[in-house]
């Protein structure tokens, strides 16, 4: 390094050592300071990677495992039990992938919960019904109209959460993440 400025200092290019400007040699490894830098073993060099997220995991019929698994959650939300049990069953018999085999079987299970769940709730007006046509035998009046309104916001409610559920789902399944639902993930580690 040739340095006109006396006042300034100059850095050795092979060991990074201060020296006044002017200086021809090295005072700490002594070699030329305009020459060529030699190389360091305790340096290491930086080079830039850029990172690259690894390639998703593609299905047999060429679509990426996170999209096909999306596609059953969302065809949970708009087609229901048949296409649901059509794409599950194709991705248990003929995929490899685990995490999809796994995807396919809670789509199913969540969207059993849910008809489970809705199915119990719709007995009990069919129970009040009951009741009120026995009572009517004998001359009585039962009315349950405000229950019924009740069980029918709640089955609302229910299909609101079931709905934001799935598209949670599906959002999710894009970027092969999964949402943990505990009693779910357990029956299936189970059984699996």
């Amino acid at each position: 390094m040739d340095n006109t400025n006396n006042n300034a200092e100059v850095f050795c290019a092979n060991c990074g050592a201060k020296m006044p400007a002017g200086t021809k040699f090295c005072i700490s490894c002594g070699k030329p300071v305009g020459g060529p830098a030699a190389p360091n073993p305790n340096m290491t060099q930086q080079t830039a990677y850029a990172t690259q997220a690894a390639p998703m995991p593609k299905t047999k019929i060429g679509i990426t495992v996170g999209l096909f698994a999306a596609a059953i959650y969302f065809a949970a939300i708009f087609g229901g039990y048949v296409p649901v049990l059509l794409l599950g069953g194709y991705a248990l018999i003929a995929e490899k992938d685990a995490w999809l085999k796994r995807v396919s079987i809670k789509a199913v299970a969540i969207l059993m919960m849910f008809s489970f769940v809705v199915t119990v709730i719709g007995l009990i007006p069919d129970a009040l019904a009951w009741i009120a046509s026995f009572a009517y035998l004998f001359e009585g009046i039962f009315s349950y109209d405000k229950v019924s309104q009740v069980i029918d916001l709640i089955t609302n409610l229910i299909d609101i959460f079931r709905t934001c559920l799935f598209l949670v789902l599906g959002v999710n399944a894009l970027k092969m993440r999964d949402v943990s639902i505990g009693f779910i993930d357990n029956m299936i580690n189970r059984n699996l």
